[in-house]
């Protein structure tokens, strides 16, 4: 064993979050509710999956990627043909709601094949969508292209850019009926061990803030999950407070316009009460 594989499982070691493990997978918009945030089932079933995910090992592919999504949601698989997958998007992405760069700009690193480009008339992006109709063929397909990229991209992007290109593209395919999001957290905690990138991420915003998010965007929103995550080691309490959250603002600006804005988290907070009830 080298000493820099020595001095990671030293720091693995003392990676365990305890009572907090739960703030891998709430966001910290959420945190001031606490483990309970998004109701008791959620929390259970989530660090259930998460303590049966270590036995995976190894790189990822398209069959143990499903094998996470099956350990996250125990129910359902990939999505059907005639799925809807956040339609209000296409709208959010165009120049009017769309704030601060561009869909040209959020188009750039995702495959093709997993988007709707509207264009205008002179044939510039102008806004974006999830494909909304794929049968389980093409989805698999995509699929195993995802991860192929990402496994190739690793040595060449290095480990950051390249898991945060895997994870927008796998927000914008959107390939499971249910637990898409929390497959994708499950996946981010998981990876950042195993690249040796940190203990985990507390992440601001877990779901929905990937779709207007630019790759470089979106690694950076992973870096501050890494240095929250590694604060509550110190601190032993969640350090998403209200100080935290104003800095997080400033560092991330509004996207998109308000009501676009509202939506979005109405994605997210429909999602939240659903599982609750």
């Amino acid at each position: 064993m080298s000493p820099e594989q020595a001095k990671w499982d030293d720091e693995i070691s003392s990676c365990e979050f305890g009572d907090l493990d739960w703030s891998m997978f709430i966001d910290g918009e959420f945190a001031r509710d606490g483990a309970q945030a998004f109701g008791p089932e959620f929390t259970r079933d989530i660090l259930k999956a998460w303590h049966e995910l270590q036995h995976l090992s190894g790189p990822i592919d398209a069959q143990n990627l499903r094998e996470i999504h099956r350990v996250a949601c125990h129910q359902g698989d990939l999505r059907d043909p005639g799925q809807q997958v956040y339609p209000q998007l296409y709208e959010c992405t165009n120049g009017k709601h769309l704030l601060n760069g561009s869909a040209a700009q959020l188009m750039e690193d995702l495959p093709e094949g997993v988007v709707k480009v509207g264009r205008s008339s002179d044939g510039s992006i102008e806004q974006l969508q999830p494909r909304q109709v794929l049968d389980s063929s093409e989805i698999m397909t995509l699929l195993d292209q995802i991860v192929q990229s990402y496994n190739e991209n690793l040595p060449v992007r290095g480990s950051l850019e390249s898991l945060s290109v895997f994870l927008r593209s796998l927000a914008w395919l959107h390939p499971f009926a249910d637990c898409n999001g929390r497959t994708r957290i499950l996946l981010l905690q998981r990876e950042l061990r195993r690249l040796k990138l940190g203990c985990g991420a507390f992440m601001y915003n877990n779901n929905v803030n990937i779709y207007v998010s630019t790759t470089e965007e979106f690694k950076q929103s992973i870096l501050e999950g890494i240095d929250m995550a590694q604060r509550s080691l110190s601190l032993g309490a969640n350090p998403w407070d209200n100080l935290a959250v104003e800095k997080h603002h400033l560092n991330f600006p509004l996207k998109v316009s308000e009501s676009c804005e509202g939506q979005m988290r109405g994605w997210h907070k429909t999602y939240s009460l659903f599982k609750k009830q």
